[in-house]
């Protein structure tokens, strides 16, 4: 939890957001986005229902007074049920972690070529690559900055990586590299290009940010497979919740 709290409040700064923290209780970071990714919100620890209403009352106004998409919740411990309180439940994605020397790690040889942006032109195309593949239907047509702040390419934690294939953007990956965990994060592969590796390609580019610490990462439902062969095991469920402004 804190590898990601401390990975959204670099993306939050990068793209000029509100940011709103209480380590005890909860941590979000309100970019205005449109999509619901852009406007995540991190409970460290379990919450009683006293606590879970008075946090989610205090996060519908912080949200409800700026304009932008819907926000989500993430807690990887159960949570009392938030619906009353106007939030609806979207899920129960495995957090996976990989510890360092378990797993098939060794760099993809094949088609794609994995490349780390380090300027504008590597971050559009990740930012471009990553609307459309994922997709991140709300904000369609990419525009530059709707998801992906340059100041993130000078904050070295960051590790962004694209995957070609004979010039074009296809896959994206991304690692943010703490002092105790590589949260991989932000993968995505084009639909017309799955089932070729690539999405365990450019996955493995994110792993190998640093080898000597355990790697962790929420898995899609599609991504489970690939993410278990590269030695990642679930060690619990998060629940998500969506709220409207």
């Amino acid at each position: 939890m804190r590898a990601e709290s401390a990975l959204w409040t670099s993306w939050g700064k990068a793209m000029d957001a509100e940011l709103v923290g209480d380590e005890s209780c909860a941590h979000w970071v309100d970019s205005g986005c449109a999509s619901v990714f852009g406007n995540p919100v991190i409970w460290p620890r379990p919450l009683t229902n006293e606590d879970a209403s008075r946090v989610v009352e205090r996060m519908k106004r912080t949200f409800g007074s700026r304009q932008g998409g819907p926000y989500l919740l993430y807690s990887p411990f159960p949570t009392p049920d938030l619906s009353p309180l106007g939030l609806q439940p979207v899920g129960h994605p495995p957090c996976m972690v990989k510890m360092p020397g378990v797993g098939d790690v060794s760099t993809f040889d094949g088609d794609l070529e994995v490349r780390r942006a380090t300027d504008q032109d590597g971050l559009d195309d990740f930012e471009r690559t990553l609307v459309e593949a994922y997709p991140i239907s709300e904000v369609q047509p990419w525009t530059r900055g709707v998801m992906m702040g340059a100041g993130l390419l000078d904050d070295p934690r960051w590790q962004i990586f694209v995957g070609y294939l004979e010039g074009e953007p296809v896959a994206t990956s991304a690692a943010f590299v703490t002092d105790h965990a590589v949260d991989v994060t932000l993968v995505s592969s084009r639909a017309e290009h799955r089932g070729r590796g690539f999405g365990r390609a450019i996955t493995t580019a994110a792993v190998h940010a640093d080898l000597s610490k355990p790697a962790m990462l929420l898995a899609s439902d599609d991504g489970q497979s690939i993410y278990r062969a590269l030695g990642f095991a679930s060690i619990c469920r998060y629940t998500l919740w969506i709220g409207m402004r």
